[in-house]
């Protein structure tokens, strides 16, 4: 059986906020940049972010949420918790 394929290969957000939190070894830009609406963060982990920085995967998510909620844009990322949680703003 062959591995399924990155369902998220070429779409396009528009303007969906979306905050990526990159792994220390990769980059993140090519995500981030199918929104107009992003926040592009080192997580300064491993692939396990949700494992190492959990507290930094819910501040992110929160961001998301209210921001979906209140129709609203994302703030810069330095207005908001993620530095706190460990993220470091890209």
């Amino acid at each position: 059986m062959e591995p399924a394929q990155f369902e998220l290969a070429g779409v396009n957000f528009g303007a969906r906020p979306v905050v990526v939190l990159r792994a220390t070894e990769t980059d993140g830009r090519d995500l981030a940049s199918r929104s107009s609406n992003s926040i592009r963060v080192n997580a300064d982990s491993t692939h396990f972010v949700a494992q190492e920085r959990p507290q930094l995967v819910i501040a992110a998510t929160r961001l998301v949420v209210d921001a979906v909620r209140d129709g609203a844009a994302l703030p810069a990322c330095d207005q908001t918790p993620l530095p706190s949680a460990g993220g470091i703003c890209e």
